[in-house]
This record gives C-alpha cells, structure tokens and sequence, in this order.
C-alpha cells in the first residue's frame, strides 16, 4: 500500500469538523438556556413546596390526633377505660407536637387568623379532655355521653375544619405554583421547539452539503467492498481524490489484491490437501466409506469400490448402492447418536464375497462432528480380520484334535485309577492309597478339561445345536436342586431358589441350560465362603425369561468383568480349579438359543450372573456363521 501523507489527509476532516462546529454550539446554547430554566423552576418549586407542604403535613396530622381522641372518648362511654386512658393521652401529646409545629410555619393573614382560632379550641378542649379523663378514671359517669355530644365533639369537629381550612389554603398555594410553572416550561418548551427546528434546517442543510461530497463516493466504496466479500476480487476504485476518501479507496484496492492473492494459495493448499487425503483414504487396505448426515455417499477408497463397486450418482444413498443393512445401521448410529459403533462382539462382524473370495470384516463407524458439534457424516472402516479368524479356526481345530486325542488315554488312565482305589490290583496302603486318589482327582480335572474343550470346538462348529423341547421352567429347577444342592450344603452354602411356578414353558435344550445353571450356581458356591447365600431366581419380562445367580462371594475385579466370558480367562486369586472355559461355554449356549448373558459384580459383596431366554414364538437360532 502506498503510504499517505498527513497534510493530503486534511481537507475532508476540516469540512466536516466546520460543518458541524456551528451547529454544536446552537446545541449548546439551547441546552444551556434549557438547563437555566430549569433550573429556575425547580428553586421556585422548592421554595413552594419547603413552605406549604409541611403545613399541610402538619393540619393532617393534628386531624389525625382530633380523631384519635375522638376514639379515645368513645371508649370511655363505652366503659373500656383501660383502652382509652393512654390513647387519650397519645392524642394530645400528638395534638401539642402538631400545635407547636403549625405556629412556626403559617405565615399568610388567613392562615393565622384560623390558627388562633384552632390554638383557642384546643387550649379548652385540652382542658375538658383532661376533667373528663379524671372524672371517668374508674367508670364512666352517667353523663358523659351527653357532654360529649353537646360539647366535646362539636368542638372537634370544629377544629377539624379549620385544620382543612389551613391545610387547604396551602394547597391552593402549591396549585397555583404548579400552574405558573406550568406556563413557564410551556414557554420554554415553544423556545427550545422554535431553537431545534433551527437547528434541524441549518443540520439538513449541512448533511446535503457533505452527502454531496463523501457520502455518495463512500456508497460507491460500499458497493464495491460488498462485491469484494462476495468473491469478486476484480473491483477495481478510481477517484482522482487525495483525501480520505481517496486513501480509503487506494485501500480496498490494495485489499481486493491481497485477498486475491491468499485466495489463489488457499485454492492450492486445499486442492493439494483434498488430493492427499484422498490419496491416504485410497490407499488403505481396507474398505473406507464416507457419507454425509442424509446418509448419502461422499467417498468410497479404493478397496470398498472393489468391493461394492462403483456409485452409478454422485451422493447416491447408502441402502441404493450397498445392500447389507448392518452397514445401514451403523451409519445410522454414528450420526443418529453422535457417538462411535466399534464394538468387538459378532454383531460387528460381517462376511463378503470379494472377487471370488470370502472375507470377513469388523464394522467401524464413527460420526463427523464439527467444533460446535453438529454431525457432518459419519465415516465407516471395514476391517478384514479374515486371517484373524482363520487363525481362531486353526486354534480352535487344533483345540478339538488335541482334547479328541487326550479323552481316550485321559478316560484309561482314570479307570486305571479308580480300579486301584477300589483295591483291583490288591489292598493299598494308606500312602498308596492317598497317591492314587490325588492322581485319580487330577485325572477327574482333566477328562472334564477334555469334555469342555471338545464342547467349546462343536459350540464355535456349530455342531453342537440345541435339541429344542417344551421344558416347564419348575421341571428345569428340580433337576438343578438335586444336583446342585448336595454341593451348597457340602460348602455349607445356604441355597434358594425362586420364581419356578410363575414363568410359562420355554422351547429349549434341556441338557444344555441345565449344564448353565449347574455351572453358574458351581462358580457362585466356590467363591462364597461358608455360611454364605446363593440365590437362583426366574422372572418373566415381556417376551422373554429372565435367570439369575446372585451370591454373597468375593466379587469380580472391575477390569475382569468385560472379558470374564472370554476362554481361558481366570480371574487372578479368586479361581479354585477349572481352566476358565465355563462361562465362555455358558454364554455361547445362550447365544445359540437367541438369548443374552451378562453380569454385575462388585468386590467384597457378591455378583449377579444373568442370562434371558425368549418365550415361544420369539426364538430366533443363530446361523451357524453368527456363533463366535
């Protein structure tokens, strides 16, 4: 910008300060006046006002006090002297203090004129209020109504007059104040009225003088500025002008110019930005949805048009161009909640046929918020985990082969076993016998170890479906009660069971719920010390069966409570035997017969391991595919 000397920056300012110089010091002298005036006024009206007003204040109060001895007599005929001795008194007290005070202030002929009248009727009705007083100091005479009405009250009526009258006499004299000052601000309103409209012509004349010499090049100005925010960078100012206007000018074009500039490098910066981005998102290995908060597509990367293909519209819709739900719905998540789907369970999970090939991919979706927090989108990660569950499946296959293998040796080892306990091979000694029982109770560990390793591979197979049968729930809980209970008195554990006769029939495996509950209630007494309780309860919610096992046990650390169902997982210092594949094989016959597991735990107070089963008619098995 080229700089601009101070004596070219003059002219415009010089105008503009003589323009509206006079007109400042109209302004000034018709406030000045105004003020004056009003200040004249306001002293006449004090002065009124510290003169009449406390007369008036004064007459209302000694009115006041004439009625309160007027109450005062009224309660001596009434006979209640006790009430109307000291209100008598008040009375006057409040009538001298009222007497004294007017005398100090009329000052006006009439005024004093009534006063004396006043002061005189009070004098003797002060001295007859005080005989009365006396003469009824212990009850009223007979008499007293009559003086009173011949005597007492005319008097005060009469003295209420003429404090009316006074107090009247001052009012009048504040009226007419209020009436001159009236005329006066009238007058000098008319003044102040004729002043300003000067002052408005001379003004008016003043604006169209300076509208003529800046305001038209500042709308000019104006005009062009708002085209430079609106993206017009071309504007171009020519005033041949070397005043303020004319740097302003030079200005906004020395604007446009910049802007130009900073726009044409932001137009790079974020071009080469959108291509890395783009080119990041492409070369990821995995599928990379982008849409917008209407759910229609922004971007698919390279590996998710290979595997949905190519969007035939720009912003087509989601459920148009990609047909599995679950990705519908996890969009629908992300933006309706505005909080991330990434769960590990295998509802996350989903399988695809990709060129020929089947991949299965774990569902990410997270929203797009922008800093006030408003949802933009959502972007969806499709993880291929394809190698990590053919490495489960290795595992698990290698799991089966091995527990196939062990069961039959384990199975002729414990035989072996119990035949030399039962004495087969001939009589033992007591150490022999101590041995072989140690050795068989190992062996016993490791064939069940066997069995659930085997159940664990048919449960993930999927061939190990549950027989369905109609089971009432109160036959289920006696076959539980013989098994379970000889276990609970043995640990010395109070068992009871609730709820049997008050829930319908379910449509399940009978063996394999029965082995749930039998597996719970088992972890529940090995982690309750004795004399505790293990509660097993069944209730019916809606379209479901609700179980639970509540002990009064040690407890589940919190960090343990997330992967306490996951295989092989012990709960470090709590576990007595076992090799933590009961609660993952529990949850997984749950899952197969459409229903859910969880638990709640706190340490030192117990847990409450819950399971639901759908009533008849809301069973839904999982495919062989959904089992984890």
């Amino acid at each position: 910008m080229k700089p601009i000397k101070k004596i070219e920056l003059r002219s415009l300012r010089l105008q503009l300060l003589g323009s509206h110089l006079s007109l400042v010091v109209l302004v000034g002298i018709v406030l000045s006046g105004a003020v004056l005036s009003f200040f004249s006024l306001s002293r006449s009206i004090d002065g009124v006002l510290a003169q009449n007003f406390p007369t008036v204040l004064e007459a209302q109060s000694f009115e006041a006090a004439v009625a309160r001895q007027r109450l005062a007599f009224e309660l001596y005929a009434g006979g209640d002297v006790p009430q109307a001795q000291p209100l008598l008194v008040e009375a006057l007290q409040s009538g001298d203090r009222a007497i004294r005070r007017l005398e100090n202030l009329v000052t006006d002929p009439a005024e004093v004129t009534r006063f004396r009248n006043l002061r005189q009727l009070w004098d003797r009705q002060t001295v007859d209020a005080a005989a009365l007083a006396n003469a009824n100091s212990l009850s009223p005479q007979q008499g007293l109504p009559a003086v009173l009405r011949s005597r007492v009250a005319p008097r005060m009526n009469e003295m209420v007059s003429l404090a009316r009258e006074i107090s009247a006499l001052n009012e009048v004299s504040i009226i007419s104040e209020n009436e001159r000052t009236r005329q006066e601000s009238l007058r000098f309103s008319y003044i102040g009225i004729a002043v300003t409209i000067s002052a408005l012509v001379i003004a008016l004349i003043l604006a169209f003088r300076m509208m003529d010499l800046s305001l038209k090049p500042l709308a000019i100005i104006a005009k062009a500025a708002e085209a430079i925010g609106s993206g017009d960078l071309d504007q171009k100012l020519e005033f041949p002008r070397r005043d303020e206007i004319g740097a302003l000018a030079d200005s906004v074009n020395e604007m446009a110019s910049r802007l130009a500039e900073l726009r044409s490098a932001a137009k790079r910066r974020l071009e080469r930005a959108q291509r890395m981005s783009d080119l990041a998102l492409n070369s990821l290995y995995d599928p990379v949805i982008v849409t917008d908060a209407q759910f229609r597509i922004v971007h698919l990367n390279r590996a998710a048009v290979h595997v949905f293909g190519e969007p035939e519209t720009p912003k087509m819709l989601v459920s148009e161009h990609i047909p599995d739900t679950r990705i519908w719905k996890a969009i629908d998540h992300a933006i309706g909640t505005k909080a991330a789907m990434a769960t590990e369970d295998e509802q996350s999970q989903m399988t695809l046929r990709d060129g020929g090939v089947t991949r299965i991919y774990r569902l990410r979706a997270t929203p797009m918020n922008d800093e006030e927090g408003k949802c933009l989108g959502a972007v969806v990660v499709m993880e291929d985990i394809t190698y990590l569950r053919d490495l489960d499946r290795m595992k698990t296959e290698f799991i089966g082969v091995a527990a196939h293998e062990l069961r039959t040796p384990v199975a002729s080892l414990l035989l072996s076993a119990q035949l030399l306990d039962e004495g087969a091979a001939g009589d033992l000694t007591a150490a022999q016998k101590e041995l072989v029982s140690v050795q068989r109770q190992d062996l016993e560990r490791l064939e069940k170890l066997t069995h659930d390793l085997l159940d664990v591979t048919k449960l993930e197979a999927g061939t190990l479906a549950p027989r369905l049968e109609s089971v009432p729930v109160s036959e289920l809980f006696r076959t539980f009660e013989r098994t379970i209970r000889p276990t609970a008195a043995e640990h010395s554990i109070n068992l009871e069971i609730h709820g049997a006769d008050d829930v319908p029939a379910l449509f399940i495996d009978r063996v394999q719920i029965g082995r749930v509950l039998i597996n719970l209630a088992n972890n529940a007494i090995r982690h309750t010390p004795p004399g505790g309780r293990v509660t097993v309860t069944a209730r019916r919610d809606e379209n479901q069966v609700s179980f639970a096992v509540e002990d009064t046990g040690e407890g589940i650390p919190a960090e343990y409570r997330e992967r306490i169902f996951e295989r092989f997982v012990q709960v470090p210092g709590a576990t007595q035997g076992g090799a933590g594949l009961g609660l993952s094989i529990a949850k997984k016959i749950i899952h197969n017969h459409g229903g859910k597991m969880s638990v709640v735990s706190e340490v030192g107070k117990g847990s409450v391991f819950e399971f639901t089963l759908p009533l008849p008619g809301q069973l839904r098995t999982p495919t062989p595919g959904e089992i984890a």
